[in-house]
């Protein structure tokens, strides 16, 4: 009777270190597209712990995600062993400017719901008791609050632009001295199927020393979920 696996979206920003959504000057070319930083995840497993009834417990999984932050600014990212920074792009305009990440999450979180789970016991079975119950989930206000850890094994950073008068594309597979991995704090609560969550890095984008601190965000739904 978990709210994990299934197919997610969302959108993705940066907050600085002091909670603000305004980056801080030196931080500014790392400004996104908020409708264009896109989230996707494929949860594929879960478990849960449940204490001592239906209705909490500890639950874990897996899941793979796609992370897209598309820059707003005309900037060229470049990185050397020290540091990540933006090199001013004046000719041409570009079209997407983005960074991505693959990689693959476990969550540890605690969940409650109001309804029971919908199987029966075997006590209930035996005796009959669960033809006046409703195991269904519908209707079942459900929440959730953890940890999610991420390891990304891929990334790209992509530019599109067009130049005489052709649509041009350059991909970079360099790690930009992006962090290879992320705890965030997870929180999320619905109804029934639905589902929204809510994460925030509590690890920075970057490796430490070699870019502003920015730290990342996502909100999205549950679009499908495999229950």
């Amino acid at each position: 009777f978990t709210y994990w696996t299934g197919v997610e979206i969302g959108l993705n920003n940066f907050m600085s270190p002091d909670g603000g959504f305004d980056l801080p000057e030196k931080a500014r070319f790392m400004q996104l597209e908020d409708a264009n930083s896109r989230f996707f995840a494929l949860n594929v497993a879960e478990y849960k712990v449940e204490f001592g009834s239906h209705h909490a417990g500890l639950f874990t999984g897996l899941g793979l995600e796609f992370v897209n932050y598309r820059l707003s600014n005309n900037v060229r990212l470049a990185y050397d062993s020290d540091s990540v920074f933006a090199q001013t792009v004046v000719e041409p305009d570009l079209r997407k400017n983005k960074l991505r990440q693959i990689g693959l999450r476990v969550p540890l979180m605690f969940e409650f719901n109001t309804k029971r789970s919908p199987l029966p016991t075997e006590d209930e079975l035996r005796g009959g008791a669960w033809k006046d119950k409703d195991f269904s989930r519908k209707n079942n206000f459900h929440f959730a609050a953890g940890v999610v850890g991420s390891w990304y094994f891929d990334t790209m950073y992509k530019q599109k632009f067009r130049e005489g008068g052709e649509s041009k594309k350059v991909r970079d597979k360099g790690d930009y001295n992006l962090l290879p991995y992320r705890l965030a704090a997870r929180g999320q609560i619905g109804i029934g199927s639905w589902n929204f969550f809510a994460e925030y890095g509590l690890t920075p984008l970057f490796e430490k020393g070699t870019a502003p601190e920015v730290m990342p965000v996502t909100v999205g739904l549950t679009l499908i979920g495999f229950n």
